[in-house]
């Protein structure tokens, strides 16, 4: 797993999508030291996305259980980024 800011995502995107796609890295994007996304490469379901959005989190429970990591990433990214805003609410308007 690859931790980079926000500005160097910004001037290198290509060079880190080319990561995840060839290397199958994960990158951490973290603005002012708090992560805020993370870019993951896509799980090879046999599903034809081109012409479809990508799916919800209730589709990808529905995946096969090869991208149960997949799956246990993106929930845990959802919930790390969920309390650490209750955190930041509860501290701004306490």
């Amino acid at each position: 797993m690859v931790n980079i800011t926000a500005a160097e995502a910004r001037s290198h995107f290509s060079r880190y999508i080319n990561m995840v796609d060839q290397q199958h890295e994960k990158i951490v994007i973290e603005k002012r030291g708090r992560k805020v996304a993370l870019i993951i490469p896509f799980p090879d379901t046999g599903v034809d996305t081109s012409h479809h959005a990508v799916p919800s989190l209730a589709a990808l429970d529905a995946l096969p259980s090869r991208s149960d990591t997949f799956i246990g990433i993106v929930k845990e990214a959802d919930l790390d980024y969920r309390s650490s805003r209750t955190e930041y609410l509860l501290t701004k308007y306490s």
